[in-house]
């Protein structure tokens, strides 16, 4: 179940644009001072040593489409239309 919870933070973190992040950069962890009770606190962290690259979030500045592109043809854009953040290049 803790690989499983570690797998799906990674997931959702990328759909938020933490693409090098890894399940693998999270470690659990128990604090084991309630043991006589049989009880324990278990923490979920993010490791030290994760490079600065894994817990930076990329964003896509912006969208080209090219709807009558053809592979013999010129790649110089002519015409450009932008609708909804989207540029539309004729």
């Amino acid at each position: 179940m803790m690989k499983a919870e570690r797998e799906r933070i990674d997931a959702a973190l990328k759909n938020r644009g933490y693409y090098n992040f890894s399940s693998n950069f999270l470690i659990f962890e128990a604090d084991t001072n309630q043991y006589d009770r049989k009880k324990f606190d278990l923490f979920l962290r993010v490791k030290n040593e994760v490079p600065e690259a894994g817990l930076k979030p990329y964003r896509i500045k912006e969208v080209n489409i090219y709807p009558n592109y053809s592979l013999g043809s010129d790649s110089l854009a002519q015409d450009t239309v932008r609708f909804n953040n989207r540029n539309y290049i004729q």
